[in-house]
């Protein structure tokens, strides 16, 4: 199921998209809108792990999805982090009394990626 800028590693399981938070899922597709829009690549390298060397559980309770940097230039990536963190920062997480944020850009390890994240009480409003 690839496209011209969608796809995924093979580990990613396509079923976990099923599982995720809906607010991680609208601002997963609000990404997902920019990089078409911009013709930017977006290669899933994780939703659901988890690994023993997590420092959070956003992974393993589907609250988390990265999504590889690679072919984006500094302008991209800056501009979708303020953007997205300007309209979904209340639904963010991060180290406690500390600004949320609901996207990060970083290397963990594993080389730069975006990191989207929602806390536990994200939920849609009726």
């Amino acid at each position: 199921m690839a496209s011209n800028n969608f796809n995924y590693k093979s580990h990613v399981d396509l079923n976990d998209f099923l599982k995720i938070n809906p607010v991680l899922g609208i601002i997963f597709f609000y990404f997902v809108g920019y990089a078409k829009k911009n013709k930017l690549p977006v290669l899933v390298t994780s939703i659901s792990d988890d690994a023993p060397n997590r420092k959070s559980d956003t992974h393993k309770t589907f609250r988390a999805i990265d999504i590889s940097s690679k072919k984006w230039n500094d302008f991209h990536i800056n501009r979708i982090v303020y953007r997205i963190n300007s309209m979904y920062r209340d639904f963010g997480t991060g180290p406690k009394n500390k600004v949320k944020r609901a996207i990060i850009h970083h290397d963990s390890g594993t080389g730069n990626h975006f990191h989207i994240q929602v806390n536990r009480l994200a939920q849609i409003e009726d």
